[in-house]
């Protein structure tokens, strides 16, 4: 099983701090200056959407968001480019959402706004190749498990999302405790076999 769109989000501490309007001239710079990985394209506004995709800077490999579905959050998610093995894409997942909060964090217009690195959603947009069962739950445990011990240390909790199969296969990850620079550099230097 390679699914090939896996997106990561890491929710906001708190939900006040976030300021959707001032994210567009933002992600707008972010594409003229190349601020984060990926063939940059377009801005798309979704503010006036509850509970919707937020603002969303769109990109040719994936798509960054400050996602506002049930709880905020950065996301980004993988549409193609696969290299068909779901831990690498899911490390290449990891690598650009993390690097992406690290930045928003650091923009002036978005003074307050931290991220909770304790607790990241994986999702499989592919019910076809991913359907949200039990034993599909368990492979992508079983494929992820090692990269999510690896960032996030052994005292991490493994959870199954929603298990309604209208909805998308989701791993929910619950890390005792977690450093963004400390993930961001584990991410940065893959472990050896």
């Amino acid at each position: 099983m390679n699914p090939s769109r896996v997106s990561a989000k890491i929710f906001v501490d708190d939900d006040a701090s976030v300021n959707e309007a001032a994210l567009i001239p933002i992600f707008h710079r972010w594409i003229r200056e190349k601020v984060v990985d990926g063939m940059l394209i377009d801005v798309a506004d979704y503010i006036h959407v509850p509970h919707g995709p937020g603002v969303m800077l769109i990109g040719h490999e994936g798509d960054y968001a400050l996602d506002m579905a049930s709880r905020p959050g950065m996301k980004y998610m993988m549409k193609r480019d696969s290299s068909g093995d779901f831990a690498t894409d899911l490390r290449l997942v990891f690598t650009r959402v993390f690097s992406a909060c690290q930045r928003l964090a650091e923009e002036d217009n978005m003074q307050g706004i931290s991220f909770n690195v304790c607790n990241v959603r994986i999702k499989v947009h592919d019910r076809l190749a991913a359907p949200n069962s039990s034993e599909t739950y368990a492979i992508l445990s079983e494929l992820a498990g090692p990269l999510i011990r690896e960032i996030f240390g052994a005292d991490v909790k493994v959870l199954r999302g929603s298990e309604d199969p209208r909805d998308c296969i989701a791993i929910c990850i619950e890390a005792a405790s977690a450093d963004i620079e400390q993930i961001s550099n584990r991410l940065a230097v893959p472990a050896t076999s």
